[in-house]
């Protein structure tokens, strides 16, 4: 699945920038922004997940940033407990985009 990831990578290499500029968001929202808010939640969310189906990029590239932002709520825990909360919702949202996304990949093979 990854050497598929980065194959398809290589063919489109926007699609990299415009996954990496989402998670700095991501990253923002959640170290800068003063206040959560759930329509950024909603909006980076619904935009993770339309942009991983559009441009077919495998799911579990979804769940390893969710994976990976579960780690960090851990380490957050030490030091601000609102953090790793913020960091914990979106490891939620991740996985969840990936479970589903997961499904559909799932659902599309077993048509063939």
């Amino acid at each position: 699945m990854t050497i598929n990831f980065l194959a398809d990578l290589k063919k489109k290499p926007g699609v990299l920038w415009i996954i990496m500029v989402l998670i700095l968001l991501i990253f923002a929202e959640i170290f800068f922004f003063k206040k959560p808010s759930d329509f950024v939640y909603i909006v980076f969310t619904v935009s993770w997940f339309w942009i991983n189906w559009h441009y077919k990029v495998d799911s579990s590239v979804t769940v390893f940033a969710g994976i990976c932002f579960l780690s960090l709520c851990s380490l957050f825990m030490f030091f601000n407990e609102l953090l790793a909360m913020r960091l914990a919702v979106w490891a939620f949202l991740l996985l969840l985009c990936g479970t589903i996304l997961l499904f559909k990949e799932n659902e599309k093979d077993q048509r063939k």
